[in-house]
């Protein structure tokens, strides 16, 4: 009887050790779980403020650039285009149809960067392109958000490269919104953000109809056409008028005169060459594509000035008229 009580505790024994043993392993085996689904969410990259450090940012690899080929007929995307970077230099956007840095000293595009490619098409949505400027304008980087790598765009030195996705320190961020700018119920024709200068100015992008030939740059009462149609002067932001825009922008003075008080009294018209210092009297969020002056003088030898603007296909308008 007694040897067989002692099997029994044995027995029981044993059993107790087992169950014991297995605590143990379920318990270390659910630590490791843990574990390997904690550094399995760390790696997914979902998350464009995760840092990611699987190989060394000194790793890089070097592109060779690529160009896009552009018309002016073509539409911005539906997002309208992004204002990145902004200074009293230089501006820099981008939309599916490429990045590019325009020189306002200048006054035409200085580089540009084809985002096919590179896979930084997209301005919303699961590839949706990042893409961020540091402070001084001249690193551009672009990252699309379902990568665990991103470009680096060289302003300067006009190269591209590859690295590790890493948060950039030093970013450009001195944007406002456009509504807090513009009062209008055409926002969609506008950059969603407009560059806020120190002395109160601002600066965002427009299209009178959202395509490439009508998208411009305003700083305040400044107007700077990006993307240059073929008949417009390289050195001046206006439209260079052709002789029957003359002609028929004459016929319009007569026209204004005869329904004011100077009806029949205008005995000269002479056009103003430079018009450079009318083009604040445009109206920022209504760009025109010809602008003309005149100083018209009446019968009594007096003189007034008067300035008309129009779309090419439209008709003129005056936008100023006084002594």
């Amino acid at each position: 009887m007694k040897e067989r009580f002692k099997n029994v505790m044995s027995f029981r024994k044993i059993i107790t050790w087992i169950i014991v043993a297995s605590v143990i392993l379920f318990a270390v085996l659910i630590v490791v779980l843990v574990v390997s689904y904690a550094t399995l969410e760390n790696n997914r990259y979902s998350n464009v403020d995760e840092i990611v450090t699987s190989q060394p940012s000194s790793e890089v690899t070097i592109f060779e650039l690529s160009y896009s080929e552009l018309s002016l007929e073509q539409m911005v995307g539906l997002e309208m285009v992004v204002l990145d970077y902004a200074s009293d230099d230089i501006v820099i956007f981008h939309d599916y149809f490429g990045l590019f840095v325009y020189d306002l000293n200048k006054q035409n595009i200085v580089r540009s960067l084809d985002l096919k490619p590179i896979g930084c098409t997209s301005t919303q949505g699961d590839d949706y392109c990042e893409v961020t400027v540091s402070a001084d304008g001249n690193r551009v980087q672009l990252h699309s958000i379902s990568n665990k790598n991103m470009y680096v765009y060289s302003v300067l030195d006009n190269t591209l490269s590859e690295t590790v996705y890493e948060i950039m320190s030093d970013h450009f961020s001195s944007f406002a919104l456009i509504e807090d700018v513009i009062d209008t119920s055409q926002l969609g024709n506008y950059s969603h953000s407009a560059e806020e200068f120190e002395n109160g100015e601002y600066g965002y992008l427009y299209t009178s109809d959202l395509t490439l030939g009508t998208l411009t740059y305003v700083r305040n009462d400044k107007i700077f056409w990006i993307f240059e149609k073929d008949n417009w002067d390289s050195n001046s932001s206006t439209y260079t008028v052709t002789d029957s825009d003359v002609v028929s922008a004459k016929e319009a003075v007569i026209s204004y005169y005869q329904n004011t008080a100077f009806k029949s009294l205008v005995s000269d018209i002479s056009q103003i060459i430079d018009i450079s210092k009318f083009e604040s009297s445009v109206i920022p969020h209504r760009v025109k594509d010809v602008v003309i002056a005149f100083y018209v003088t009446m019968s009594d030898n007096s003189k007034r000035m008067i300035v008309f603007t129009k779309e090419l296909s439209g008709e003129w308008e005056v936008i100023n008229e006084g002594v």
